[in-house]
């Protein structure tokens, strides 16, 4: 696969992860979901699409795509954050933080281990 056609399987990635990032957030609870069963699926799947997004761009600026991945949740952090820091009484700092930087780490830990695997596949033997 070229260079460029793995860019753009990458960005896709992570322009359907940031997407489903949002998924997450403006869906409502069913009854069988509970909310830390939520965010464990949301880190999971930000997790894969870093994974995803490593071992198609290895090469290049993988960080960039992976913290794309996690964009959704990032704009809800920082959205979050403003809120919490403004009308402290309406919104909590830590669940905040939580929305900005779990989803993030998730999707940047993934990319790297995704990236170092792609390296040591292509390194010659010896």
């Amino acid at each position: 696969m070229g260079r460029t056609l793995r860019l753009i399987a990458a960005l896709l990635v992570a322009v359907s992860a940031g997407l489903l990032g949002l998924a997450f957030v403006f869906t409502d609870l069913g009854p069988a979901t509970s909310g830390s069963g939520r965010a464990l699926s949301g880190g999971a799947s930000f997790l894969a699409a870093g994974v995803a997004i490593g071992l198609l761009y290895a090469r290049g600026r993988w960080w960039l795509l992976a913290g794309l991945a996690s964009s959704g949740m990032i704009l809800l952090g920082l959205v979050g954050l403003v809120v919490s820091l403004t009308d402290p009484a309406s919104a909590d700092l830590r669940l905040s933080l939580l929305f900005l930087l779990g989803p993030l780490a998730s999707a940047l830990l993934g990319g790297y281990a995704g990236a170092f695997l792609r390296r040591a596949r292509d390194r010659p033997p010896g």
